[in-house]
């Protein structure tokens, strides 16, 4: 990444930080993203900001999700932690709602999830 680039995506997240909600804050990262800025959907709920005065932006963001897909937040969380992945409908939804494709949202191999999740490797477990 070029000095240039991480000024603007550091100005990018400073600004997303700052905003109140998860729909505000997707309006503004997908904006600017190109493709070598996809996430993995772990990635994305790590990167919100932590609890502050108004609803929680992670849990908003799981409720989001929950709401997109007519899931459980259960449902949800249990796909952030990696213990399961939504079906083929679910992850249509998904990667359209998010602009990201679904193979580096949800990392099929355990390389892939080291290297995209702050998940230590011995924790991860795969199905």
């Amino acid at each position: 990444m070029h000095r240039n680039e991480f000024v603007n995506a550091t100005n990018i997240l400073k600004k997303v930080r700052s905003t109140n909600t998860f729909k505000q804050q997707k309006v503004m990262i997908m904006s600017k993203m190109t493709e070598k800025d996809y996430k993995s959907f772990r990635q994305i709920y790590d990167d919100l900001p932590d609890r502050s005065a108004v609803k929680a932006p992670k849990t908003e963001f799981v409720e989001h999700i929950a709401t997109l897909t007519m899931k459980s937040t259960k449902t949800v969380r249990c796909w952030i932690a990696g213990v399961q992945k939504p079906d083929a409908l679910t992850l249509s939804i998904i990667e359209k709602d998010l602009g990201m494709p679904g193979n580096v949202l949800f990392p099929n191999n355990v390389e892939q999830l080291k290297r995209l999740s702050s998940i230590p490797h011995h924790l991860v477990r795969l199905r």
